[in-house]
């Protein structure tokens, strides 16, 4: 019977995960069903444990994705946290998750700024890093972004990715985009690396918060009273003054500007008819013009692609394999294009997007839906 119960206990322990974020990896809802309910026993035996509380609620979290009921039950964690750990920086860090990062919870993430602990994580940093994103506070915003990027946490092919996106922007392009992973990284990189400081990366969900766009009109010169804000009683009139924020913002400036190819179709829909594939981004233009020429000019010259043929940082973060493989969907056209007009280019990108294929940790049966995207023409 003892020998019984330490083997449930070893077994217990070693189930026992520290919980990532979706973009480093992915689990089904019972994977985190269980994980909640393993670290709801670890805060029951130890209910000053920060780390323990972060799992348990992070683990509730990601299972809400998959329920219905799920933010009553993260909201108790939260209430539960409050009275174990009050004053304490992972309390203040999920309050401020748990109200969906919205400016009337922005008291508890300034209450975890006082609290970072000397040892930060990928939650700690992603978290704080959105929060100054959203306040527009450039001063510890670059502070943070240092730190972090100086870390060594993040995923090295995702920033690669980033950067390349970067990279095909013309100088002072604005970027609209929406999702962790194409935001932060570029956020890492202007702030923490120093590079590509002349572009303005544009949160699109953070355009609901007045004092971002306040901020983010002054920052380009824009006299703010120039945009008339109404609070949206619907989803289209949320979607309606997004489209009229844009908009004014493409009136205004003679900057370039870029949509990301993450956005949704239907976050993109107001402008595709002037958007235009130039690789990796997609850049507006009320006039037609030779676009396959920048992708070219992109792929060519300023892309850096070589690490699609070998890498040598280990990186098994799940959004940077399918990084490696969406330059596959992405730059398809003009490697048939190249099959038609230049055959030597055609198999120097060949080369690299059959490599980014085959490094991508993925079933063969995925990797063979990608290899045929490159054979349809």
């Amino acid at each position: 019977m003892f020998l019984l119960a330490s083997l449930i206990a070893v077994m217990t322990a070693k189930a026992q995960e520290q919980i990532e974020s979706i973009i480093i990896a992915e689990h089904d809802s019972a994977y985190y069903a269980q994980q909640a309910q393993l670290w709801q026993q670890e805060v029951k035996k130890r209910p000053q444990d920060g780390n323990a509380w972060r799992n348990y609620y992070q683990a509730a979290f990601y299972e809400t994705f998959y329920t219905r009921d799920g933010y009553a039950h993260t909201a108790q964690i939260v209430d539960e946290m409050e009275k174990a750990i009050p004053n304490d920086y992972t309390y203040y860090v999920c309050r401020y998750k748990q109200g969906g990062g919205m400016q009337e919870h922005f008291d508890y993430a300034e209450e975890a700024l006082k609290r970072l602990p000397g040892k930060m994580g990928f939650f700690d940093y992603d978290m704080m890093t959105s929060y100054l994103m959203m306040r527009f506070d450039e001063v510890r915003l670059s502070e943070l972004a240092k730190r972090y990027y100086e870390s060594g946490l993040y995923s090295p092919g995702v920033l690669q990715y980033n950067y390349n996106e970067l990279q095909g922007m013309d100088e002072g392009g604005i970027y609209f985009g929406n999702g962790d992973a194409c935001l932060i990284p570029k956020i890492l990189l202007q702030y923490g690396k120093g590079v590509h400081q002349d572009k303005l990366v544009v949160c699109l969900p953070f355009l609901a918060i007045p004092d971002y766009r306040n901020k983010l009109l002054t920052r380009l010169g824009i006299d703010p009273t120039l945009y008339q804000y109404e609070q949206p009683q619907s989803e289209d009139d949320y979607d309606r003054q997004e489209r009229e924020f844009v908009d004014l913002i493409i009136s205004h400036t003679h900057r370039p500007v870029y949509f990301s190819t993450f956005n949704s179709e239907k976050v993109n829909a107001p402008w595709q008819k002037n958007l235009y594939n130039e690789g990796l981004t997609l850049r507006y233009s009320p006039t037609k013009y030779d676009n396959m020429a920048v992708m070219r000019r992109n792929v060519e010259e300023r892309y850096q692609l070589e690490y699609l043929l070998e890498q040598f940082c280990p990186d098994h973060w799940i959004v940077a394999e399918r990084l490696l493989t969406n330059y596959t969907q992405r730059l398809k056209d003009l490697l048939f294009y190249y099959k038609k007009h230049d055959t030597n280019r055609y198999k120097w990108l060949m080369r690299r997007l059959m490599s980014g294929i085959d490094h991508a940790r993925m079933d063969e049966e995925q990797k063979e839906h990608f290899r045929k995207m490159l054979a349809e023409k």
